[in-house]
């Protein structure tokens, strides 16, 4: 049985109501000691049913639990043997990251190695700081948007030792969902990385929220509304090609996202195909999705309509390796997952994994960064782990 939709939604609701009124008919009749017992009862009863309604109205805005089953599965009472169905669509991964994106080359010509970012603590052979100074947050103000926002880097183990003081990093720009904090991958990609299944990588993970609270969808807005997407795509790149030693080549930088987030990985890389050859996207969807508060861009514009990534997909496939999760239990990213997979034509090449009964949530998609991160590090050899890249050298 579906946790979400009309009929849940009105029997929550018809309980917690007929709760209050069995609370305000009966109180004064139960006096006494067995009286007061039955007050409490009641009261228990009563508060119980406002926390399952409140707890189911939730969960229908959200989507987090798909029904009982997807429920049980996450409270560990019911064994999970959702694998998810794997499925390809348009053209070959490898062939999309090969290839040269459009509008030419953004990163600089330049092969010099940068100096640290301000405030950046220089250790040893040019390193950063102590060996376990990893996780750096920064405030940036993008020279092309205007906008300001925090970004955190997370290094990869090994960029303060004086042996890799050459070498060059691939990135993987990553995007929380709404609301959220910086969506820091770390952990996953240490395992695979010690696994040798995968190559070091930096991350960095600029807030969506600009200003603070707001919805943005990632998207440059209208009447001085931020530029949020230039400031991720463009003004994020650059600085980090400034003060980090990361790839100077669309091959060696990925996006990555969840819900939301997922959504904004997607059209980092989809609508910026000169700056980015993946992307991995989580319980996302392929066109914006904007709150009641904020509209930046009129529904029927152009400005507009260059956000349909679906549409893109049909009519003008950009050469990106693109890597989805979703379910047909997940109200928030099935539809337009399910459309993208049925216009996808190559340059473009998708990778799917359709789960069959999860909700939309962050237990869902963590446990599956390993299978994503392999993905990506078996179609873009920058991100492959030294043995199966012969230039390693080179980032």
């Amino acid at each position: 049985m579906a946790l979400t939709g009309g009929l849940v939604l009105v029997s929550v609701i018809v309980v917690a109501v007929a709760s209050s009124a069995l609370l305000i008919l009966l109180w004064p009749r139960w006096t006494g000691r067995t009286g007061i017992l039955a007050r409490v009862a009641l009261v228990a009863g009563h508060d119980v049913a406002l926390l399952v309604a409140v707890a189911v109205l939730f969960n229908d805005h959200f989507g987090f639990f798909a029904d009982w089953t997807d429920l049980g599965q996450a409270l560990g009472v019911v064994s999970s043997a959702d694998g998810g169905v794997n499925a390809t669509a348009g053209g070959d991964p490898r062939a999309a990251v090969a290839a040269v994106g459009t509008g030419g080359d953004p990163f600089p010509v330049s092969t010099s190695l940068p100096g640290p970012a301000p405030g950046m603590a220089v250790g040893v052979g040019g390193g950063v700081g102590g060996r376990q100074q990893r996780y750096l947050h920064f405030t940036v103000t993008g020279a092309r948007s205007g906008a300001r926002s925090q970004i955190l880097v997370a290094l990869p183990r090994g960029y303060a030792d004086p042996a890799n003081r050459r070498r060059r990093y691939p990135v993987i720009e990553t995007f929380p969902g709404y609301p959220g904090t910086p969506f820091n991958p770390s952990r996953a990609l240490d395992a695979l990385v010690t696994q040798r299944r995968m190559a070091p990588a930096i991350v960095l993970s600029a807030t969506m929220e600009i200003p603070r609270g707001r919805d943005t969808e990632c998207v440059d807005g209208g009447g001085g509304a931020p530029a949020v997407e230039t400031f991720l795509t463009q003004d994020v790149p650059e600085w980090a090609t400034q003060h980090l030693r990361v790839s100077l080549h669309r091959s060696g930088w990925a996006t990555a996202g969840i819900s939301a987030g997922g959504w904004c990985a997607a059209m980092a890389a989809m609508l910026h195909p000169d700056r980015y050859s993946a992307a991995i996207v989580l319980g996302g969807y392929f066109r914006p999705q904007f709150g009641s508060v904020y509209a930046p861009l009129p529904p029927a514009s152009a400005a507009a309509a260059r956000y349909d990534l679906i549409s893109l997909a049909r009519r003008r496939p950009p050469p990106i390796a693109l890597w989805l999760q979703t379910s047909p239990a997940d109200q928030v990213s099935f539809a337009t997952s399910r459309d993208l997979l049925a216009a996808a034509r190559a340059p473009l090449a998708v990778h799917s994994l359709v789960m069959s009964d999860t909700g939309h949530r962050l237990a869902v998609w963590l446990p599956l960064l390993p299978q994503a991160f392999t993905w990506l590090a078996s179609c873009d050899p920058a991100f492959a782990p030294a043995t199966a890249s012969p230039d390693r050298t080179t980032w």
